[in-house]
């Protein structure tokens, strides 16, 4: 299977997740997170996707699938418990939508790796469905190498480069510049708050 990595920004887009389990759960969280338009299809779902339901961040609507309820979809995904539901998710969507598969990954055109964030820093790993658990081992590793220091560091690269950007510097003292900011240690705040006062001065 050609897969290839992308962050997709789904913010206002339609999301049909079909299931209402644990697995269908942990997929709605992530895109909520995304500001996707959420909508769930299941007789039962767990309790926190009921609040959810309740705090209006989704709709659930409390039924079995068919075939019309992923129309217009962005992206369905089939994480239902029952293996022939989720068949027929993959096999009823619309053609060019984006489909995720919980149980055959090769089911779908997409797929959701593991992943953690360190606020503007987003770290997925996957293994093409090979072996989550493997994945799973791997983030952990990450997880404690680009540890909670690592949210204000990219927050700093960010305004670095957006004032950097707005210099008088040429292209390539601009190039060097962004160079140093990762290859020196700036994870003290003092030596951040002195570099953003020297890029603005340039």
């Amino acid at each position: 299977m050609g897969v290839i990595p992308l962050m997709v920004n789904l913010r206002g887009k339609k999301v049909v997740v079909v299931g209402g389990g644990q697995i269908a759960e942990r997929r709605v969280n992530r895109l909520v997170e995304g500001d996707a338009d959420v909508e769930v299809i299941s007789p039962d779902v767990t309790s926190d996707l009921q609040a959810l339901n309740r705090n209006k961040q989704i709709r659930w609507f409390q039924k079995w699938f068919s075939p019309e309820d992923t129309a217009d979809a962005f992206l369905v995904v089939a994480a239902s418990d029952d293996t022939t539901v989720n068949q027929a998710v993959v096999q009823t969507a619309p053609q060019n939508c984006l489909i995720n598969s919980v149980q055959e990954a090769e089911e779908g055109n997409v797929q959701f790796p593991t992943q953690f964030k360190r606020g503007r820093l987003s770290i997925s790993v996957s293994t093409n469905g090979a072996s989550p658990t493997l994945a799973s081992t791997i983030k952990e590793n990450l997880g404690h190498q680009y540890d909670e220091r690592y949210e204000e560091y990219v927050d700093f690269l960010y305004d670095a480069r957006q004032l950097i950007k707005q210099s008088s510097l040429s292209p390539n003292e601009r190039k060097d510049l962004l160079k140093r900011l990762v290859a020196e240690d700036f994870f003290d705040r003092e030596k951040q708050q002195h570099m953003l006062a020297y890029i603005q001065s340039q």
